[in-house]
């Protein structure tokens, strides 16, 4: 049972009467308790989230804030005076990888062309000069594309930076191409020798 609440002076005109089955302040006390027996009222914890979370998550928010800010400022002082870019350096034009890129359909179309031969038994000498032929248009291709992805290749290993993956995977069709032709190159002059 909880301890007694101290009462403060009421006005007697607003005094109650006290409640029957001592209960209140001025009820009974059940016999054979003494106040020093009772147990000390220890109210329960508090819900919710504890000190050092909530200081380390206002921590987190302002060095965010932070950070933010200082990239804004960073990227703003970059951008140069009065609204110019930074100047980005290209190797090559869009003009000349658009010729380019005319190339390798033709070149392709040019693949096709000769695979259709291939199947064609009567026309095995034709479908050799057109395989030659076909292969060092390619390797023109191909040679093109070093030429101008010369300039950002890695000088030690040779290969291109991510960015330039596309081009890459240009090349590495033409190269399928030139590999497949000469495949059947070889099975058409296997064949023939029989």
């Amino acid at each position: 049972m909880p301890a007694p609440r101290p009462q403060r002076p009421v006005p007697a005109a607003r005094r109650q009467a006290p409640r029957p089955g001592g209960r209140g302040p001025a009820g009974p006390r059940l016999e054979g308790t003494d106040d020093s027996e009772r147990e000390e009222y220890v109210p329960g914890k508090k819900s919710g989230a504890p000190p050092a979370l909530t200081i380390g998550l206002l921590f987190l928010i302002v060095a965010s804030a932070g950070v933010f800010i200082w990239a804004k400022f960073l990227r703003d002082d970059q951008a140069g005076p009065a609204g110019t870019s930074p100047v980005v350096k290209e190797t090559t034009n869009k003009s000349e990888w658009q010729l380019i890129k005319e190339k390798i359909r033709e070149a392709e179309g040019r693949y096709l062309d000769t695979i259709a031969l291939r199947t064609d038994d009567t026309k095995v000498q034709a479908f050799q000069a057109k395989v030659e032929q076909t292969m060092e248009f390619i390797s023109g291709v191909l040679e093109e594309i070093d030429v101008m992805l010369e300039p950002v290749r890695d000088p030690i290993t040779g290969d291109l930076p991510d960015e330039y993956n596309g081009y890459n995977r240009d090349a590495k069709d033409l190269v399928v191409w030139m590999d497949d032709l000469n495949k059947s190159l070889n099975f058409g002059l296997g064949e023939k020798d029989d």
